[in-house]
């Protein structure tokens, strides 16, 4: 049977079941070798075995489908878009786990002393043979300087305080007996468990100079995980991002932000075999449109070439532009208003895709 060591408490042990106030010269001392300040803080057992043991009336047979789905499409310049899922459903009788909180109720308010549980909690401080000599040559009690005797006392009691300042720690192993009854275990006869998890980003490019290396693109980012039972809401964030790339340095601005709840996260649309259903594989669509390609066609970006920077100039990147993101439904339109409008076409898609489309974008 496996063994498993619980630590208890951390920090320094003395099981000291008796000590003794010596004289040495008039100097006094404790034959343990501690001091009042030294005194550690436990004493017992800083640790407890477990022994591996089956939990009673927990036994059943639970159903667990699981399904992942990881996708991208990748760019010299970085991946368009990714795509990540897990969907994960367990359903049937489940086993239940109680703690068992009474198990030392009969132990509590009694004196911890003799063998087993407790057997390091009762301790003896005395004087030794040589303390009627303090202070006193001769041995005889009458002869007791003034205040040699409370010095003595004041002593004892002090180291006495220090080892009664200690926390007992103890556990039924110390008496033989090796706990299995830890909790308490039950059935339950119908549980359905969802765990789900969905997150994917796009990139679409506004300027991409591949000359220079500058690069101007919109990122979208979606997250979205259900942990809880059913019928609790998916929990779901999205945020738009312009970021700019140059060879010497970046910087990025949120555009946009959203939080919201799913009322049913993956839905499986697909029938894979009598009663048995999936998720649909997602139609991705990825698109390499970049509105820009160098810096004299957009009016919102000037810039220090990767020529120039060889031939010695100080690099620097200027943009400065109004920024309008737009759907489909724009194509076409005049743009003469002094307003860059950009369609982000793969954040449009992987949002009718997982967020629009009830069956990924196929539909």
């Amino acid at each position: 049977c496996n063994t498993s060591t619980i630590t208890l408490a951390t920090g320094g042990l003395a099981n000291i079941i008796n000590d003794f106030l010596i004289n040495s010269s008039n100097v006094l001392s404790w034959q343990s070798g501690y001091t009042k300040d030294t005194v550690p803080p436990y004493r017992g057992s800083l640790y407890m075995p477990v022994l591996e043991h089956d939990i009673p009336n927990t036994y059943c047979t639970r159903n667990h489908e699981v399904q992942t789905g990881s996708f991208f499409v990748d760019h010299e310049f970085g991946k368009l878009v990714t795509v990540s899922f897990y969907r994960g459903l367990a359903y049937g009788p489940k086993a239940a786990y109680a703690p068992n909180t009474t198990a030392y109720s009969s132990a509590m308010g009694q004196q911890a002393i003799g063998w087993g549980m407790g057997s390091a909690g009762e301790s003896n401080y005395q004087f030794d043979d040589s303390c009627p000599y303090y202070k006193n040559p001769g041995g005889d009690q009458n002869t007791f300087p003034p205040g040699a005797v409370d010095e003595l006392n004041a002593a004892l009691l002090e180291m006495g305080n220090a080892w009664i300042s200690q926390t007992m720690i103890t556990d039924s192993s110390h008496e033989g007996t090796n706990r299995t009854d830890f909790y308490y275990g039950s059935v339950n006869s119908s549980v359905t468990d969802l765990v789900a998890s969905l997150s994917w980003e796009t990139r679409d490019y506004l300027l991409l100079d591949k000359t220079n290396s500058v690069l101007i693109y919109i990122k979208g980012e979606f997250s979205a995980s259900k942990s809880a039972p059913d019928p609790a809401p998916g929990a779901a964030t999205l945020t738009v991002t312009l970021c700019i790339e140059t060879p010497w340095g970046s910087a990025s601005q949120a555009l946009y932000s959203l939080s919201y709840t799913y009322g049913t996260m993956l839905p499986e649309n697909d029938e894979i075999a009598p009663g048995k259903y999936a998720i649909p594989s997602p139609q991705i669509r990825a698109i390499f449109t970049p509105k820009y390609r160098e810096q004299g066609s957009f009016f919102g970006a000037a810039y220090i070439t990767k020529a120039e920077v060889a031939n010695g100039a100080t690099p620097a990147c200027l943009i400065n532009f109004a920024l309008s993101l737009e759907t489909y439904s724009f194509i076409g339109t005049d743009e003469t208003d002094g307003v860059v409008h950009f369609i982000p076409c793969n954040l449009l898609e992987m949002l009718y895709a997982f967020v629009f489309s009830r069956r990924y974008g196929c539909d």
